[in-house]
């Protein structure tokens, strides 16, 4: 069963709209949530994107090593201050979208 959005759109068709684009990389603050380490896993398994996760390394690879998710290529920046992660994690989106 396919789910239709409100635009009319299915999620197969927007998964196979981001597989026809160039795979971009995305920076994403609270890289140690585990379900922001899946969706990017996820992500890189279909070849949509590359990610570069902003939050504390340490509680990145401790929340990936229980989900058991390997990150292998997939950059870490080590920033513990939320704030500071969004603003590092903007600032790489920032950074790939010229």
């Amino acid at each position: 069963m396919s789910v239709k959005r409100k635009d009319g759109h299915d999620a197969q068709q927007l998964l196979q709209a981001a597989k026809d684009c160039p795979i971009r990389t995305v920076a994403v603050a609270v890289g140690q949530d585990p379900t922001v380490i899946q969706a990017v896993a996820e992500a890189k398994g279909q070849d949509i994107s590359h990610a570069v996760l902003v939050g504390n390394e340490a509680e990145v690879k401790e929340a990936a090593e229980r989900a058991g998710i390997p990150l292998a290529k997939t950059t870490i920046v080590d920033e513990e201050d939320p704030i500071k992660a969004a603003a590092a994690a903007d600032a790489g989106q920032s950074a790939d979208s010229g």
